[in-house]
């Protein structure tokens, strides 16, 4: 009984072979291989939003609320 099962999924098994989800495995590495490269992309995009840049902006040009936000970092940090 259990012969006849492997001897009957045996065509199936050929027919297949090398394919997942109907394309081929080769296909399937390059998918995953952009989607990683794509969400590698947004996450060093979003990288730099923690560094401090002093020259890049006037301190007389924030608003007063920025100012007072800009005051109270540097008191917590220390920088």
């Amino acid at each position: 009984m259990l012969s006849s099962a492997i001897l009957a999924a045996a065509p199936v098994a050929e027919e297949s072979a090398g394919y997942d989800l109907g394309i081929p495995h080769w296909l399937v590495a390059v998918i995953f291989f952009v989607a990683f490269l794509l969400m590698m992309m947004v996450v060093v995009s979003f990288s730099g939003r923690g560094i401090r840049r002093d020259g890049l902006t006037n301190p007389s040009e924030l608003s007063p609320e920025e100012q007072d936000a800009m005051t109270q970092y540097t008191e917590k940090h220390h920088r």
